[in-house]
């Protein structure tokens, strides 16, 4: 397996889950790898088939030069070769479906852990969003709640002609409702 591929691969949170960006980027980079990789197996099999050419050359020279009268030396030599030339062939036609293979697998996994993060992120993002909205509307709320009271102030005030008794009593409430900044409001 590559590097690339073994390496842990982090992006920055930011407000809504992992930065878009960063994903996109990662995304982009590793299908330039697969591409790159992709392109060094068809490299590979092109020197192969160039070497399939210069063998099939070398063997018709060495059969029109079997009919000439050439010494038994000689052509053990030139068969010593012609055995060589096929093996190299071989491992080279190995080699060659082998990085592709391995190309294909590694592009396979790199888009799969891309998807899986693409798929993390959107429900980070979608989690954080439901928590937006849920303090939103405890803001709403707790806003319509201290307009409420505070209307509801302004009336006792007008109607009555003692003001003492209302202050009194706002004076107590703070004491049994505290507001702890801390807490988390749920529905």
């Amino acid at each position: 397996m590559s590097t690339i591929a073994a390496d842990p691969i982090t992006f920055s949170r930011s407000f809504t889950g992992y930065n878009r960006q960063q994903v996109d980027d990662f995304v982009k980079n590793m299908r330039q790898y697969a591409a790159q990789l992709e392109l060094r197996a068809v490299e590979a099999e092109s020197r192969l088939k160039s070497r399939d050419t210069e063998l099939a050359e070398t063997q018709q020279q060495l059969s029109a030069a079997r009919t000439s009268d050439i010494p038994a030396r000689l052509e053990q030599i030139l068969e010593l070769a012609h055995e060589e030339a096929d093996d190299i062939r071989q491992k080279a036609r190995l080699n060659a479906n082998q990085v592709s293979e391995q190309a294909v697998r590694d592009a396979e996994l790199l888009l799969a852990d891309a998807s899986a993060w693409l798929a993390d992120v959107e429900r980070e993002t979608t989690r954080l969003s439901t928590i937006r909205e849920n303090y939103l509307d405890d803001l709403r709320n707790l806003g319509s709640r201290i307009t409420q009271m505070t209307e509801s102030y302004g009336n006792d005030e007008g109607d009555s002609d003692d003001h003492a008794a209302p202050t009194q009593e706002l004076e107590h409430e703070p004491s049994t409702r505290q507001f702890d900044a801390g807490a988390t409001v749920s529905h």
